[in-house]
């Protein structure tokens, strides 16, 4: 996930990250800050997650004091300091797109 803006350069000073789906922690595996960017790399909770939308936090810590929380991505949708992440079952098959089919002998 590339979070935005989020730089020295911008004022943004951080030495931690913690990284929620709802009520279980996710695991930050990685960070790389561009000029103004920065890049998580991240894996969601060990336990699983069932098929589900679940509120996400992204929040940025200094010396244990928050500094910033990722805000909503795309459009409001109520909460100012969270987004939501879909989870899916990928073992049960999904029709995303039905069409006739018409077999022609010969």
């Amino acid at each position: 996930m590339t979070v935005k803006n989020l730089s020295p350069k911008n004022g943004v000073f951080f030495n931690s990250v913690r990284m929620f789906f709802g009520d279980s922690e996710g695991l930050i595996l990685g960070l790389r800050q561009g000029l103004t960017d920065l890049t998580v790399t991240f894996s969601t909770p060990p336990d699983g997650m069932p098929p589900s939308i679940v509120k996400t936090n992204i929040t940025f810590y200094l010396d244990g004091e928050i500094t910033t929380a990722v805000k909503t991505i795309a459009e409001p949708l109520g909460d100012d300091d969270q987004f939501f992440v879909e989870f899916r079952d990928v073992k049960t098959p999904r029709i995303e797109y039905l069409a006739p089919l018409q077999v022609i002998q010969g």
